[in-house]
């Protein structure tokens, strides 16, 4: 069968990985599988164990957890800002930036309101975790309706999709750097009925061609599939790349008038008249392309997408040394893993053997042994003299060095300590022996090593910030957008092809609010409220709505009250009597 030449290019990503070694010179691909199945618990994969329990003490699972709600800890939102202008620019310029800027953000926060991006943040880092690096993917689908349709005029909605790692291939390998690519592959698996219907609508080539196959491994779903008539699977690839393209436009200029015989036309002082024209001129832009095709077909091809930016935004736990892939920061763990499971199994195993001593006795005077309660045991032809220890007794049951529990839990806490989840990080303290300044402290020193993955996620956010700007600019053109204004809703028109032609900084907006500071928070203005440092008004309007049961409301009752108070204090104001001379006798 002869392959496109863009699934060429996917089977030469999937040979780099395939060179690429982990830990204990483990292949990329076997080294992701198997923290897959470590992290959900199926620790004992490929370990030949017969006649034993097979106990699981998921550290990496607890682990990762723990990372993932420290990172995610702080709320995030995306913010932009518009240059700031000279003050020889005219105002207008700058109040049009704002509007383009304001606006652009709301849409931004529908976006990701619509993606239920904060649970999306998680799931990404907890991919990321796992096999050490994720991608966000948009793309536009020009079938959808936005606001479920009310607008029927208007279509096509952004959407967003979260890829494995082990689906994304790079075209320079060694360079993490997304939008620096010549091309970016994801891979995917989907119904080849599906793929046919897509196929069709694109006539790009053959149907008929697109048949279903069994590539479970390198598709990016799982190794398992519903084999049913009529719903084979078959696997894709979208190809993105960059080209240069040149463009012919059109602009207005200024030409000197001339009459129909193409003589210049003067006016009064003998100036030549000028007149405008539409010129024709050559610019040239990078574009992104994208292809979707299986093994040996197109479903759409070059299709150019008018976008300046790949819309692939990636997301690696701990970045690697002169490779694109992510370092998952559980695989070191593994083997200290499979050693704790494996003593405590035969620490059950020795125990269900050996903790209940076993009964000896001579069969030739006791017929039948029973270890029934209160029931008696006959014994024959017993000689006078003859001890009954001598006829049946137990024996001593073997007994277990106690070393092996020690390494067992020396073990279990050092990868808890290595991995930074031990009691004090994850506030399992004594309240009676620590402070809450003390835990606080001890927390947020613990979380320091996650640093440069936040740091990671962030930048990861804003790039999912570009892209929006990029998309939202080459597809939506005039089109309502919801504002929320003083916790209502309004819909406004906008045309949001004005982003092509401005330019905005994005940059994620990090909040300080989290279970911990939010609880030093709390008791810090507890503090300064009970010692009259602050006033009542002061203390509750820095306070969270979930904190005091409409908070508003009391607010603005407590304002009430005072400003009758104010009223009732001010001194009543004497008359004014008409007719009274301007000065009184005697002054």
């Amino acid at each position: 069968m002869d392959y496109l030449k863009e699934w060429e290019l996917y089977e030469a990503g999937k040979k780099y990985n395939n060179q690429l070694k982990g830990i204990n010179n483990v292949n990329y691909y076997d080294l992701t599988d198997a923290l897959v199945d470590f992290i959900n618990g199926n620790q004992w994969r490929n370990l030949e164990v017969t006649g034993m329990r097979k106990p699981v003490f998921n550290i990496m699972n607890k682990a990762l957890r723990f990372w993932v709600a420290s990172i995610t800890a702080n709320n995030t939102k995306i913010d932009l800002e518009p240059l700031q202008y000279s003050q020889t620019e005219p105002n207008e310029t700058m109040a049009e930036a704002m509007n383009v800027a304001e606006f652009a953000s709301a849409e931004i926060a529908n976006l990701l309101e619509k993606f239920k991006m904060d649970n999306r943040i998680r799931e990404a880092l907890f991919k990321a975790g796992t096999i050490g690096d994720v991608a966000g993917h948009l793309y536009f689908d020009p079938d959808k309706k936005p606001y479920g349709g009310a607008f029927h005029d208007i279509e096509g909605e952004i959407e967003f999709e979260l890829v494995s790692g082990t689906s994304v291939y790079f075209g320079n390998a060694n360079n993490a750097d997304t939008q620096s690519q010549p091309y970016i592959i994801i891979s995917g698996r989907d119904l080849v009925s599906k793929l046919k219907d897509e196929a069709k609508a694109y006539k790009e080539s053959d149907e008929s061609s697109i048949e279903e196959d069994s590539d479970y491994r390198y598709g990016g779903d799982g190794d398992i599939e519903v084999e049913a008539d009529g719903y084979g699977k078959a696997t894709y690839i979208i190809v993105y790349k960059k080209k240069k393209v040149t463009e012919t436009k059109e602009r207005i200029v200024e030409v000197e008038a001339t009459d129909e015989m193409g003589n210049p036309l003067i006016d009064e002082f003998g100036q030549p008249l000028m007149m405008e024209a539409i010129e024709e001129y050559k610019e040239e832009r990078e574009t992104i392309l994208v292809s979707k095709c299986v093994k040996n077909a197109y479903i759409y091809k070059d299709v150019d997408t008018g976008l300046s930016h790949y819309p692939i935004a990636w997301l690696p736990w701990e970045r690697q040394e002169s490779q694109y892939h992510g370092k998952p920061p559980l695989a070191e763990a593994m083997e200290t893993q499979i050693f704790i499971n494996l003593m405590f199994a035969m620490i059950m195993f020795h125990l269900s053997m050996t903790a209940f001593p076993k009964a000896v006795y001579d069969a030739d005077k006791i017929a039948n042994w029973t270890n029934k309660i209160a029931e008696a045991i006959p014994v024959r032809q017993l000689s006078p003299g003859d001890n009954i220890r001598n006829i049946a007794g137990y024996l001593e049951p073997g007994t277990m060095s106690t070393q092996i529990v020690q390494v067992i839990q020396l073990a279990y806490d050092m990868t808890k300590d290595m991995l930074g989840v031990n009691e004090a990080v994850m506030g399992e303290i004594n309240p009676e022996m620590a402070s809450g300044k003390a835990i606080l402290a001890t927390i947020q020193q613990g979380t320091i090593p996650l640093e440069n993955t936040k740091a990671n996620m962030y930048e990861w956010i804003e790039d999912i910030g570009i892209i929006l700007l990029d998309m939202m600019g080459t597809y939506y053109g005039l089109r309502p957008i919801s504002i929320r204004n003083e916790g209502e809703r309004t819909v406004q028109m906008f045309d949001f092809s004005a982003l092509k032609n401005i330019w905005l900084n994005v940059k994620v907006d990090v909040g300080t609010t989290n279970v911990w500071s939010d609880q030093a928070r709390k008791q810090t203005l507890d503090n300064l409220f009970t010692q009259g440092k602050i006033e009542l008004l002061q203390y509750l309007e820095r306070l969270d709505d979930s904190d005091v049961p409409d908070r508003q409301g009391l607010i603005d009752d407590i304002r009430q009250s005072m400003e009758q108070e104010q009223l009732m204090q001010q001194p009543p104001q004497m008359p004014e009597m008409e007719g009274l001379p301007y000065e009184l006798p005697g002054m």
